[in-house]
């Protein structure tokens, strides 16, 4: 028997709990702020996946709890689902009383943010840490009923995992057959880490929210007239700014590459990573707006609270924007400024996010590496078998 944690009680918590319970050889421990409202709303069957209006699975946790320490130690594979701000405090409390006289596999859905630099930091190097993520999600969800169910809004088609440049091959490989035996799709093994931290996600919501609301969107500071979608109502200047981000990062991911000796080709484009991954799902995929706005899986909307007088005014503490602004754009923007790469969409619109938002808060530069890109090249450090994060 496999026990699981995952921590996290939103939408992605409550799809691994529902889906992952269907593996009769698995048990589930869930850790969320949330813990006292979802035992209290939780049926006897658990948490239910819908689809069309249809129950595909449901599943129960044997435990759900908001304190992490109360689960960890018990753990054989931990998944942290919460936005990246939300991870360095539940991997911190964690540390204290994660096993190490056997592997423990510590991973996250999704891997952004520099998970592997935040478990390096927060838990150490001990060999029997098995630092491992998915790049994105298995399945996408819409909604969910918090401590009910949670809508499905499609499969990916294929999934990218990746582990922490200590891991042994051994135990990548129990890790990649664990993956194998609890999600359904094919899985493809990237090279290194920074495939993930380098993917092409983390400047999306900030980009869609500067074209919607910025200085060139014609909004003007009145309350919207209805609710949108971050993606199927996605504008063309939207679209637009997505893809002057995004040459902006491909330029940051090739000085890297030169600058660490490594090919880094999992990290890719954003359009043809999410062709790649939704392809089955996607009715146009010519350009990165009709990818967006014809992807069936793309159907939240963008967070928004009723105005008083009517209409609808953005929700200004959503944790997902914030994520991408500082444990994305963030690290982008200074792994950029660290190798003379010049990044002035991002720059403009991570300035104008972080002011709208209120002004700066803790990001994922509190656990970069002081002295990253290391002074010599990673692929010369393995040739000479030296063990360490980069």
């Amino acid at each position: 028997m496999t026990t699981i944690l995952i921590s996290g009680g939103g939408r992605m918590g409550h799809l691994l709990v529902a889906l992952l319970s269907q593996r009769e050889d698995v048990q589930i421990l869930w850790h969320t702020r949330r813990a006292a409202e979802i035992r209290r709303n939780m049926p006897q069957e658990g948490i239910t996946m819908v689809s069309d209006g249809q129950a595909l699975c449901s599943g129960r946790p044997a435990i759900v709890t908001d304190d992490i320490t109360e689960v960890a130690g018990k753990a054989d594979v931990i998944i942290f689902t919460q936005t990246a701000n939300g991870r360095p405090e539940a991997v911190r409390r964690a540390a204290s009383v994660i096993r190490r006289d056997r592997p423990v596999f510590i991973g996250a859905i999704p891997g952004c943010g520099g998970f592997d630099w935040l478990v390096g930091k927060e838990i150490g190097r001990d060999p029997n840490i098995v630092v491992w993520a998915l790049r994105g999600v298995p399945a996408t969800s819409p909604k969910m009923d918090t401590g009910r169910s949670v809508i499905l809004g499609g499969f990916k088609d294929k999934l990218y995992l990746g582990f922490g440049q200590d891991v042994p091959l051994g135990l990548r490989e129990e890790g990649a057959a664990l993956v194998a035996h609890l999600f359904p799709q094919p899985t493809e093994m990237l090279s290194h880490f920074l495939e993930m931290t380098l993917s092409p996600l983390g400047f999306i919501h900030p980009s869609v929210l500067y074209a919607r609301m910025g200085p060139y969107s014609q909004w003007d500071g009145k309350p919207f007239t209805e609710q949108v979608r971050w993606w199927a109502d996605l504008t063309e200047l939207a679209a637009y700014f997505l893809e002057r981000c995004d040459a902006e990062q491909q330029r940051l991911i090739h000085a890297i590459e030169g600058a660490l000796g490594l090919e880094l080709k999992g990290a890719g484009t954003l359009h043809g990573k999410v062709v790649d991954q939704y392809r089955s799902l996607i009715a146009d995929p010519r350009t990165m707006l009709s990818t967006f706005r014809t992807c069936s899986a793309f159907q939240s909307r963008i967070p928004m609270i009723e105005a008083q007088g009517g209409g609808y005014l953005f929700k200004m503490d959503h944790p997902g924007v914030r994520e991408d602004l500082y444990y994305g754009m963030a690290f982008l923007l200074e792994l950029g400024r660290r190798l003379g790469v010049e990044m002035p969409y991002m720059t403009e619109i991570y300035a104008w996010t972080v002011e709208f938002l209120g002004g700066p808060e803790a990001s994922a530069l509190e656990y970069l590496p002081e002295h990253w890109p290391p002074s010599r090249p990673i692929a010369q450090l393995r040739n000479e078998e030296t063990t360490r994060f980069v």
